[in-house]
């Protein structure tokens, strides 16, 4: 599994081009021309949506960022004094709300 992250411990981008034949398939629906597959390898599930990486997570590691572009964005966050609550809104597996309810906040 090593294979597929970078050395920040991001996923790599030959992982996100090539995730929709990677791994073995959970789940799959067709609704009309739309596709949504989770699939999964060792440690690592990740959703798709028509074939596209939506989100993915380290089961072990539940609240570790593995998009680069999440963990650029914690670094402008974490440095900041902590919410009370946060509003997520939108698809995205649920990243932020995953990693705020670890840092015992309390997110909707």
């Amino acid at each position: 599994m090593e294979h597929f992250f970078e050395d920040n411990g991001a996923v790599k981008h030959s992982f996100i081009e090539d995730c929709h034949r990677l791994g073995h398939l959970l789940y799959w629906h067709k609704y009309g021309a739309d596709c949504i597959q989770v699939r999964q390898h060792k440690q690592l599930r990740w959703l798709l949506i028509n074939e596209t990486l939506q989100s993915v997570v380290e089961k072990s590691r539940p609240s570790h960022l593995l998009f680069p572009h999440l963990q650029f964005l914690a670094q402008l966050w974490q440095p900041l004094t902590a919410p009370k609550s946060v509003l997520e809104l939108g698809l995205g597996g649920g990243l932020f709300v995953i990693t705020y309810n670890t840092l015992t906040l309390t997110a909707n």
